[in-house]
């Protein structure tokens, strides 16, 4: 019955071709030896559940928003953020932003790009929307983070108090999405600042999270809903 239901919610991915993702390190790994995910976070409004607070704005098309390495090892997991504003070399482009390779060449261009810039083998490859992290989060029963002060973003609707708190899918995606973030401290709004580079460490926050609760025998309960959500919108 278990292997049952993980071919079935193996099933549920949309896998990439291999011979649409030739940039891709394929060679067998060899027993202990880590392993390298590139985790895409795309920015397709077209997926957003009508329910949402409007605050995407109303653009067409798929841009990669967040660009991750995700290192897999015997000693854990390490997660390496890219700025999508980072200039590149990009193959047969020349020098743009990062995030440009992707509206150039799709999937593999940017796997490619990645691997001339940085030098790291991508073993596998990982594309998810908006809509597609809020169910992930809302398959977990949300995700738990401390926030030691008051926070909000005019921008992506996101307000939260100090404390600790559960955010569904809707709230985890406002403020992983964040980019004028500010924190009431000392009787004032005042600005994180820091732009990409703060958006970024947001967005980790919310992965390590649920990377924890997903581990959680406290979440047992929860993986047979969160499995096939998980392979369905990735």
């Amino acid at each position: 019955a278990g292997y049952a239901y993980l071919s079935y919610a193996e099933g549920k991915i949309d896998r990439i071709a291999t011979s649409e993702l030739t940039s891709l390190v394929v060679a067998p790994l060899a027993p202990g030896e880590s392993i390298n995910f590139l985790i895409v976070g795309v920015d397709d409004r077209s997926t957003v559940p009508e329910d949402w607070v409007d605050a995407f704005g109303d653009f067409s098309g798929r841009r990669t928003d967040v660009i991750m390495i995700a290192h897999i090892s015997e000693a854990g997991i390490q997660m390496l953020s890219i700025p999508r504003d980072w200039k590149s070399s990009i193959p047969g482009h020349g020098t743009n932003r990062i995030n440009a390779a992707y509206v150039f060449g799709g999937p593999d261009l940017l796997v490619e790009t990645i691997q001339l810039e940085t030098g790291i083998p991508i073993h596998h490859y990982v594309e998810i929307d908006f809509a597609g992290v809020g169910a992930v989060v809302d398959s977990l029963g949300g995700v738990n983070l401390d926030f030691t002060y008051p926070g909000r973003d005019g921008k992506s609707k996101f307000r939260i108090e100090a404390g600790r708190h559960t955010l569904n899918g809707e709230q985890a995606v406002a403020y992983a999405r964040s980019r004028h973030y500010e924190v009431l401290r000392d009787g004032s709004w005042q600005s994180m600042g820091g732009g990409d580079l703060s958006r970024t460490g947001r967005q980790q926050e919310i992965l390590i999270a649920l990377f924890s609760q997903v581990t959680s025998p406290s979440n047992a309960f929860n993986l047979p809903v969160f499995l096939p959500t998980f392979a369905d919108q990735i």
